[in-house]
């Protein structure tokens, strides 16, 4: 019996920051100017939750 696994396609061409979780693949929110960080917490080896800080240039 061949067991199925779950399978997901990404663009590589585009510029993004991807989180696996409970079997399905989420895009992590970019920063709406385009600069800026992207932290990610982690709780019992399993991403919990992400913190978006944005930057503006003058």
């Amino acid at each position: 019996m061949e067991v199925k696994k779950p399978t997901a396609e990404i663009n590589l061409m585009k510029k993004a920051v991807h989180v696996v979780k409970g079997g399905k693949l989420h895009e992590v929110v970019k920063p709406g100017s385009g600069q800026g960080n992207q932290i990610i917490n982690w709780r019992g080896n399993k991403p919990r939750h992400t913190k978006l800080e944005m930057d503006i240039r003058f």
